[in-house]
Formats: C-alpha cells, structure tokens, sequence
C-alpha cells in the first residue's frame, strides 16, 4: 500500500459542502484520494509540498479532432467551407492508418500534458472513402 500526502494544495474542487477554492491537506491511499483536511498528520507517509500548486478535478474536451494534431494552425483563418474543402476534401485523402495513428497520439498526449482527462475524439476518416 503507498500513501502520499500533499501538504498545503491549492484545492479547486466545486464539491457540495466544501468551498469552491482551498488551502488544505490531500491523502492519497494507492490511487485513491483517503482524505482531504487541514493539517492531515501523517508522519509515515511519504510527503510532498504542494504549497503553490493547483490541484483540481480532471478535464473533460468534449470535441476533438485528434488525427489532425500535426496540422494545428493549418488554415487557421479559413472560413468553415474553406476549412471542409482543403483539409477534409484534400489533405485528409492523403492520410495514411500509420498516420492517423501518429495524429491521435499526439493529440493525445497533449492532451494528457494539458491535465484532461478524457476526450471525445471526432474522427472522420472512415467517411472519406479512404482505407483505414
């Protein structure tokens, strides 16, 4: 069993019955949160000052695209049509499975780095008429 405690975080947690921001203590039982409180004394556990950090609940992207992470900023004052006809009408066709592959881990992985936590992947590739 590992426990951890992190001293002194900056909790944002928008639960029923706690304030909306807090200094306090965090308890980590494995990978489970055992307690949350001011001054939590445990000796035993290993401790890390989280005095200056933010800890708050995972984030939720409800809409993402991915596949297309190598091309961020591609494009990025095209109208919507402009948008359909060259990035979906023509770059997309050119996309490969090792590709797609690639772009979604990307993504992925940014967005992990970004402190999400699950992701609501919008993939068209299948529609385009080509092999995936």
């Amino acid at each position: 069993m590992s426990r951890t405690l992190l001293r002194g975080a900056q909790v944002i947690s928008m639960a029923p019955g706690r304030p909306d921001v807090e200094r306090v203590d965090i308890l980590v039982d494995d990978d489970r949160i055992a307690a949350v409180g001011d001054h939590l004394d445990r000796s035993d556990d290993d401790t890390i000052d989280f005095s200056g950090r933010i800890v708050m609940p995972g984030l939720i992207n409800a809409h993402l695209h991915t596949w297309q992470s190598g091309l961020r900023c591609v494009g990025a004052d095209w109208t919507l049509l402009q948008y359909l006809t060259h990035l979906h009408g023509g770059v997309a066709r050119h996309y490969s499975p090792d590709d797609m592959f690639i772009g979604a881990l990307a993504g992925a992985l940014n967005q992990i780095n970004c402190g999400t936590t699950t992701i609501g992947d919008w993939c068209r590739r299948g529609r385009l008429g080509a092999s995936a």
